[in-house]
């Protein structure tokens, strides 16, 4: 029976995406055949957890989240004691004391590597691999990648498997655009890493990142290819338990509070919420943290602290308290039980990076209200833009007045955007904009579209602003707005949105729809969820899902069965299975 090793250093606690992810995977290795094998760090005590038959190695001393990294260090480049190097110059002492700080940090520094290999080798004389084993480290750094290879120098034996190892941060910050500005990082991350590979020529080493933006940064450095490698969830969210449609639409904003998670942003939704009593009682915002003071109500009720499954909540209750962190059931519960999931990540942060809340949240068959210009719109863009489509098919066109574009738009950022006016159509409830990508324009760039609406006296009545990327296979980007009763001209304004950079948008178009067969006027906006352009809009688009609470659960529902599969942890053992064949 070949055997599958998951060697996951960070895996300290009990319950955490680091438990569940090797858990899952390890489960789904055991029922397909393999023998599984876990290492993990000196502190977890997951044994009396794991099935009996499992081999077990608590061996690892540090985790992945050191100060030697690029993500969590001090210094902007990698870190690797053996390439050499000078140490950073904080001034003010003698020559000597500078070369003895310096010896200091290099030997701790070399220390940590080399206990690193020590305790993959204590794992390996334990358990040793043979032909067709396969090794698997689901979290690993640049800086352990260090660790590894002088490990795999100086062992033989451990050549034999096929080693696999999944980066879940990246090197470069920000947005694609943004990539040029760093090639200092890049040129010293790809003198780390063919160091990796000098050391280990004839090692069969695999290398995956959780997303595919994560993977085209490493696929940057033209070392090792990089391959994305799909998150896998808890195999029992297929069993989602039926909701109670006649309650409250429950909003889940789950993990733990953190600034990059937008947490900060929680307050300005809460008020805006408030103001109509969240949405009439149709709304009910569920928010897991350490305790029930870190949220705020903003005029609402106070937090009413709850179980995670628990559907007895009183109707009046509009914010409920759930304790942070959870065992893994109890969290399976709370993220089963989501009607929605809120997402107010930093979108900068998150624009390649995986959130493993928004997998579950996906494959569960909730919707989800996220930030543009990330990774976590781009999961769900798509089926937006096909629904877009369909209503542009099946929806009654109305005729527009004054509404011609040139062939090509170039607008710059929020600064130098381009304008366009045009009447609004009697009739007419909804406005959709589309256009393609011209072939100048640089990759990674995002159209910022808003609109304004007017009455006959000039007076401004609504605005709202929407963000489109690129599409994959160079379909045309597209948009939709709600149209005022009451408006009587539009303006348009095309922008870059997050850089100065010129675009370029070819065959822009302006379509107005009448939502003649939807209850209320007007048609739902999206699919499976909804981008907000900004975070003024999450509030709205909450009451949005509110009013179209079956189309969205519908539509949820359909796209989850597909997402599910995908993210299945077997799928992820076919990935590394097959790049190892």
């Amino acid at each position: 029976m070949p055997r599958l090793y998951v060697l996951d250093h960070s895996l300290v606690d009990l319950g955490g995406h680091h438990y569940e992810y090797d858990l899952h995977v390890l489960r789904a290795a055991e029922q397909a055949g393999w023998e599984p094998v876990l290492g993990s760090h000196v502190r977890c005590r997951a044994r009396e957890h794991l099935p009996a038959n499992w081999a077990v190695a608590p061996v690892f001393h540090f985790d992945m989240y050191s100060k030697h990294t690029v993500l969590f260090g001090r210094s902007r480049l990698p870190v690797n004691p053996f390439l050499g190097g000078a140490p950073e110059d904080r001034g003010g002492r003698s020559s000597a004391r500078k070369r003895l700080d310096a010896w200091k940090v290099r030997w701790r520094q070399r220390r940590r590597l080399r206990l690193f290999a020590r305790s993959c080798r204590r794992l390996f004389e334990r358990f040793p691999p043979g032909p067709g084993d396969q090794v698997f480290l689901p979290t690993i750094s640049e800086f352990d990648l260090v660790g590894l290879a002088e490990f795999l120098r100086s062992y033989r034996h451990a050549r034999v498997p096929d080693w696999h190892a999944q980066f879940h941060f990246g090197f470069l910050e920000g947005r694609v655009p943004e990539y040029d500005g760093q090639s200092e990082l890049l040129h010293a991350m790809r003198a780390h890493f063919e160091h990796v590979r000098a050391l280990i020529p004839e090692v069969r080493l695999h290398l995956y990142a959780t997303t595919p933006q994560l993977a085209s940064q490493y696929e940057l450095l033209g070392v090792f290819p990089c391959r994305p490698l799909a998150y896998p969830v808890n195999p029992a969210l297929a069993e989602r338990p039926a909701g109670d449609p006649a309650g409250p639409v429950r909003v889940v904003c789950a993990g733990g509070v953190r600034d990059e998670k937008g947490t900060h942003h929680l307050r300005r939704v809460v008020e805006d919420l408030a103001r109509d009593d969240f949405f009439g009682g149709r709304l009910q915002l569920w928010v897991q943290a350490e305790r029930v003071d870190q949220i705020p109500h903003g005029g609402a009720s106070s937090p009413v602290s709850a179980d995670p499954g628990d559907r007895t909540v009183p109707g009046g209750t509009r914010i409920v308290h759930v304790r942070h962190p959870l065992p893994l059931d109890e969290y399976l519960r709370l993220i089963a039980a989501a009607d929605v999931g809120l997402f107010l990540y930093d979108e900068r942060r998150y624009a390649a990076r995986l959130s493993a809340i928004l997998v579950e949240m996906l494959s569960a068959g909730a919707s989800v209200v996220v930030p543009a210009g990330c990774w976590l719109s781009d999961e769900v863009a798509e089926a937006s833009a096909a629904h877009l489509e369909r209503l542009a098919r099946e929806m009654r066109g109305v005729a527009a007045r004054d509404a011609a574009l040139p062939r090509v738009l170039r607008c710059g950022g929020t600064e130098a955007p381009a304008f366009a006016d045009c009447a609004a159509p009697e009739g007419a409830t909804e406005l959709q904009v589309s256009f393609r990508w011209s072939a100048g324009t640089a990759r990674g760039h995002h159209a910022r579209i808003e609109i304004v609406q007017g009455n006959d006296r000039g007076d401004v009545l609504d605005r709202w602003a929407a963000v489109c990327g690129s599409r994959t296979d160079s379909r045309a980007s597209i948009a939709m707005f709600h149209m005022h009763p009451e408006a009587r001209s539009l303006r348009l304004r095309f922008s870059n949105a997050y850089f100065s950079t010129p675009i370029d948008l070819s065959d822009v178009e302006i379509r107005f729809l009448a939502a003649d067969d939807f209850a209320g006027g007007r048609c739902p906006e999206g699919q499976v969820g909804l981008i907000a352009a900004d975070f003024g809009q999450f509030p709205d688009l909450l009451r949005e899902i509110a009013r179209h609470r079956e189309h969205y659960r519908t539509a949820a529902a359909s796209f989850s069965a597909d997402y599910f599969r995908r993210h299945h942890p077997s799928n992820v053992l076919r990935i590394l299975t097959d790049t190892a064949g």
